[in-house]
């Protein structure tokens, strides 16, 4: 997965399990209906890495902005 967001740092760093700073996962098939949402701090974020997938019904907003990069500021 290219992630052109990073820094220089976490860029060049081959080993995907320090460059994210979280344990790598098992693949896991997420169930129909449900969805398997991650925090934008991947490091630090509470998620559904320790929760696991929840029901989609429960989710009650929508993205509709992107504000970064500036570089690519725009409608969803």
């Amino acid at each position: 997965l290219a992630e052109p967001y990073l820094g220089a740092d976490e860029a060049t760093e081959p080993d995907p399990v320090r460059r994210c700073r979280v344990a790598d996962r098992a693949k896991e098939r997420i169930p129909a209906d449900e969805v398997f949402v991650m925090g934008d701090n991947r490091a630090e974020s509470f998620d559904s890495r320790n929760f696991g997938p929840i029901p989609e019904d429960l989710v009650v907003g929508r993205a509709f902005l992107l504000i970064w990069p500036f570089a690519a500021v725009g409608w969803l």
